[in-house]
C-alpha cells in the first residue's frame, strides 16, 4: 500500500512497567511488542511506518531490526503532540495515515486492513476502531448523536454518568485523510489539567468542521494495551493459546493446554504428544511422533529428532537429543 503510511505511538514512558527498558522492548510472545506492532502493519501491507519514540529513543532504535523511520518527541507532551511532530515529516503526503499505539500488540493485519478499506471506500476524513465492553472503565468511550453518528470520544475522567454507560470504546488506532490531519492537528489545544495534547480531541474538531467520521468495530481481545507487567502475562497468555491451538489443528496432541506454554518460533511435528508442565522455548524443533514431558523444558535452539521420548523432569539444551 504505496498510498498508506502508518504512525506508531511508542513514547511512552510505561511508568506502571516498573522498569528501566522502555515498554515496547519487553517481549511478548518471543518478540518485543513495538518489533509485533510493526509485523502486523507490514502483513496489512503498509510499507512506510514511522515510529514517535521518546523515552530512551536511541535504545529503542538500536534494538530493533525492522526497517522504519524513527521521529522523537523531545517532550513528552501526549499522543496530540506526538502525531503532530510525525505528521510534520509528511506533510506532502498524499494519502491515509493509519495511527496506531506501539503498545497494542494483538491488533490483527485483518482488522488493520478491514480498517482501511473502510475508510477509503467510505471516503471518511477519520475512520476509528472501536469495541464493545461489558466492563468499559478507563477506556474512552464513543459519543454518538442522531442517525448513530460519531460525536467525540470522552476519557473516562471526563465522562458524564450517562457517558460511563457507553460500551463502545476506543481503541486507539485511527485513520485519517492526511490534508485533513495537517490542516486540524494544530487544533488540539493542551489539556490544562493534565498539561498534554490529547489526540482523542481531533474527533470532536472534525465533527465540528463538518468532517465525515466513521467506526470499524473488532474484537475485544485485539484493544488490549500493555500498561503492566499483569498485561504482558494477560497477552502472552492469548499468544499461547493460539500457538496451542493451532499446533492441536496440526496433528499434535496437548494433554493440558493450560500448563503447557510453547513458543510460536517452535517447529512441531504431528502425532507428537506433549504432557502436562512442559515448556517449549523458540527455535526449537521436535520431530514426529515424539513424546514430550510431563514437566520438562525443551531451551531454545533445542532439536528433538522421530520418534524421541524426552521424559520427566528433563531439561534439554540447544542441540540434537535422540
Amino acid at each position: 500500500m504505496n498510498d498508506v503510511v502508518a504512525v506508531v505511538l511508542a513514547a511512552g514512558l510505561g511508568t506502571r512497567m516498573k522498569t528501566e527498558t522502555p515498554k515496547v522492548l519487553h517481549e511478548v510472545g518471543s518478540r518485543p511488542i513495538l518489533a509485533r506492532v510493526v509485523s502486523n502493519l507490514g502483513q496489512a501491507g503498509i510499507k512506510s511506518i514511522i515510529a514517535v519514540v521518546g523515552y530512551k529513543g536511541e535504545v529503542i532504535k538500536s534494538s530493533l531490526k525492522e526497517k522504519i523511520k524513527y521521529v522523537k518527541q523531545e517532550e513528552l507532551l501526549g499522543s496530540g503532540d506526538a502525531l503532530r511532530r510525525a505528521a510534520g515529516t509528511i506533510e506532502d503526503f498524499k494519502g491515509t495515515v493509519l495511527v496506531t499505539c506501539g503498545d497494542a500488540p494483538l491488533i490483527l493485519a485483518s482488522t488493520l486492513t478491514g480498517l482501511l478499506n473502510k475508510h477509503i471506500s467510505g471516503k471518511a476524513s477519520c475512520t476509528l476502531l472501536t469495541c464493545k465492553m461489558e466492563d468499559p472503565f478507563s477506556y474512552g468511550r464513543i459519543v454518538r448523536g442522531k442517525n448513530s453518528g460519531v460525536l467525540r470520544i470522552v476519557e473516562e475522567k471526563d465522562a458524564s454518568p450517562d457517558e460511563k454507560e457507553i460500551q463502545e470504546i476506543n481503541v486507539g488506532t485511527y485513520c485519517f485523510n492526511n490534508s485533513d490531519l495537517q490542516k486540524f492537528i494544530r487544533d488540539i489545544e493542551i489539556n490544562k489539567k493534565k498539561k498534554e495534547f490529547y489526540l482523542t480531541d481531533i474527533v470532536d474538531i472534525l465533527v465540528s468542521n463538518g468532517k465525515k467520521v466513521l467506526t470499524e468495530s473488532c474484537n475485544p481481545e485485539e484493544s488490549i494495551g500493555i500498561n503492566s507487567r499483569r498485561d504482558i502475562a494477560m497477552v502472552n497468555n492469548i499468544i499461547n493459546k493460539e500457538v496451542i491451538s493451532k499446533l492441536m489443528d496440526s496433528g499434535v496432541t496437548v494433554v493440558d493446554p493450560n500448563t503447557t506454554y510453547v513458543d510460536e518460533k517452535a517447529v512441531i511435528g504431528k502425532d507428537t504428544t506433549i504432557f502436562p508442565c512442559t515448556v517449549i522455548e523458540k527455535d526449537v524443533t521436535i520431530g514426529i511422533g515424539c513424546k514430550i514431558g510431563p514437566f520438562t523444558r525443551i531451551k531454545e535452539g533445542a532439536e528433538i529428532k522421530d520418534n524421541t521420548e524426552v521424559g520427566s523432569f528433563i531439561e534439554v539444551g540447544k542441540g540434537q537429543a535422540d
